[in-house]
């Protein structure tokens, strides 16, 4: 049986799609994924494949056209992340792409194709470490220990816990400080809002590990900084005193910071970001062999876009191998 492609019957549904996804994207990765889709399309065409009528073996085949053409283990996935993105958009099937043997295919490709030269540059343990012995040169030493250390251990992006300005902190989108509570043997986290979970009536719990008498330990960060700054629930966690009153700390001040940071400690702040924390806690979890659907769990990534994270190096396996891991250093 022949396939062919259908495009007639697509735009009308675009808009409804769009209103659905289109903000789960920011426009550069938008337009990479339209590229990925591109060359879906043309393969698609080559091979007369209907994609109202998408088989896993569709995917498999693509996926053996991207490794024909040296493409990287990451990469792959990311034209993938990108194909899936826009079948959704154009509300069509995306089963396929769960299937099984997909991920066989998946992990078949990790094991012999090599990763991107262009490694993204990490935070290890011990470059960790510097970081947060670091914060004494702040004006908040406890506040940006507990939240580097928070992004780190929860692989979190810097939208989750805090607010773009003072004037826009949302509660239901933010870290709030009645969202963190501390159950032994460590804390948990709850996540109302991502790029990845929109619905209000919706929210994620992320455990974190105790590591005992150690400066790696995000929960007695957490637990030193609350009891420095107490607030009410409602109002931002990361709330410090500025001319006596207690405000947010914005996601500029935690660039900032971390910038001044790295470079007292001799690293090339240009190299890194905020965000470094949250690849680099998951590839830590990874190099540990930690399995990638905790990792994505933990992470709340979507899509096979968690690759793109952890191949250049309920999800309760990440507190306690970190714990193990960094209770050593």
């Amino acid at each position: 049986m022949s396939f062919v492609i259908v495009g007639h019957g697509l735009n009308h549904l675009k808009e409804a799609a769009l209103k659905r996804l289109g903000h789960s994207l920011r426009p550069n990765s938008r337009l990479n994924y339209k590229s990925h889709f591109t060359a879906f399309m043309l393969f698609a065409s080559a091979f007369e494949i209907n994609i109202h009528h998408l088989h896993h073996r569709h995917i498999i085949s693509f996926i053996e056209w991207l490794v024909s053409s040296q493409l990287s283990h990451p990469t792959i996935c990311n034209y993938l992340s990108g194909v899936k993105y826009y079948i959704q958009l154009y509300a069509l099937n995306v089963q396929a792409f769960e299937d099984p043997m997909v991920n066989k295919m998946l992990l078949a490709c990790s094991r012999t194709l090599p990763a991107k030269l262009d490694n993204k540059l990490v935070f290890t343990p011990n470059i960790l470490k510097l970081i947060i012995q670091s914060t004494i040169i702040t004006d908040h030493p406890t506040a940006y220990s507990a939240l580097f250390l928070l992004a780190f251990h929860g692989f979190f992006r810097i939208s989750n816990l805090l607010p773009p300005s003072q004037q826009k902190f949302n509660p239901l989108h933010h870290l709030a400080r009645g969202d963190v509570i501390f159950a032994h043997p460590g804390s948990h986290i709850i996540i109302k809002w991502s790029k990845t979970l929109q619905s209000s009536k919706s929210c994620k719990i992320i455990k974190l590990p105790t590591i005992p008498n150690s400066i790696l330990c995000p929960t007695s960060a957490l637990q030193q900084f609350v009891t420095a700054y107490p607030t009410p629930n409602n109002q931002p966690f990361f709330s410090v005193p500025s001319n006596k009153i207690l405000t947010s700390i914005t996601q500029k001040q935690a660039r900032t910071t971390l910038s001044t940071i790295l470079t007292h400690i001799g690293l090339n702040s240009t190299q890194y970001s905020f965000h470094t924390f949250r690849h680099s806690g998951a590839t830590l979890a990874f190099q540990l062999g930690v399995p990638l659907q905790d990792i994505q769990a933990h992470g709340t990534w979507a899509s096979q876009a968690v690759w793109h994270y952890t191949s250049t190096a309920t999800s309760s396996n990440i507190p306690s191998t970190f714990t193990n891991h960094l209770s050593n250093i």
